[in-house]
């Protein structure tokens, strides 16, 4: 009997995710959570069609996105496998049709959806989870990066915060605003240890995971459909409503690709509005200014 995909699994996380990617627990958890069915068989005997069947069930039961992002995990995982001679190739999960996503474009709404939501963060008893939600709002910032970040990461002079643990790896100078600072400077003077945001639980630590708090908010501002990514959109989503070009927003959100904020372009009309009532303007009155 060779290899199972429940021991590759293992060896996987121990010999490489451990080592070379950021959030290797949540991989883990994945394991743990949608790949059961995979766990006791051998590697070897695993068929494409019972991985597309898998694919298949994940999109119809939980989400395309999730369909596509275990597929993509458990290929990565035999990929890794056959490259370590652990197991023989071919990789059952190449040649699977996989779902198209269209980009998320959910933010929250100008105008009365704004206001249910700004009301019920302000509702919500946990102080710690108030301000996290509101600094996600103020910064545009990653939920993961805001959760951890430090106070030796805020620059009160330049008012400037330093991200080291980003999504691609690469240092980002996150402007503050004055909502930020003004929050960031009520925290300081009551909240010790290295962390803005700390764990009430786990000493040392900082929050966990903002689930609960963020599912109490949407129930009490009867809002359906909004993620905690959707307010970094928000903050994207605005910029873009005030004309300002996709090149900054890509620099206030440390996109680096134009195609990372080609969401917002659709919404940044107001320059083409003004072009277009310029060119009105000469055709009324019939000769270039």
């Amino acid at each position: 009997m060779g290899m199972t995909f429940g021991r590759l699994a293992e060896l996987y996380i121990e010999k490489y995710a451990k080592h070379h990617t950021k959030r290797w627990q949540d991989t883990q958890d994945n394991f743990t959570r949608h790949f059961s069915r995979w766990s006791q068989l051998d590697v070897s005997s695993i068929k494409r069609a019972e991985v597309q069947d898998w694919v298949d069930d994940l999109a119809a039961n939980s989400g395309i996105y999730l369909a596509n992002r275990c597929h993509d995990t458990m290929r990565a995982v035999i990929n890794w496998g056959i490259k370590r001679e652990y197991v023989l190739p071919p990789n059952p999960c190449i040649g699977i049709d996989r779902y198209k996503m269209r980009p998320r474009d959910r933010f929250v709404q100008p105008g009365e959806e704004l206001e249910r939501l700004a009301a019920a963060i302000n509702a919500e008893p946990n102080r710690t989870m108030r301000d996290f939600f509101w600094m996600c709002i103020y910064t545009g910032a990653r939920r993961s990066n805001v959760l951890t970040m430090r106070w030796e990461q805020i620059d009160f002079t330049l008012r400037i915060w330093k991200i080291t643990d980003t999504k691609n790896g690469d240092v980002q100078f996150v402007t503050l605003t004055y909502e930020a600072l003004d929050l960031l400077n009520k925290r300081k003077l009551d909240t010790g240890g290295d962390w803005v945001f700390p764990s009430g639980r786990l000493p040392g630590k900082p929050f966990g995971h903002p689930r609960f708090a963020w599912a109490r908010i949407l129930k009490r501002a009867n809002i359906q459909d909004l993620r905690i990514h959707d307010l970094r959109r928000t903050m994207g989503s605005y910029m873009a409503i005030m004309g300002v070009s996709p090149t900054i927003i890509g620099k206030a959100l440390g996109h680096k690709s134009l195609q990372a904020t080609a969401v917002y372009t659709r919404l940044t009309q107001e320059p083409v509005r003004e072009a277009m009532q310029n060119a009105l303007s000469v055709f009324q009155k019939g000769k270039v200014p």
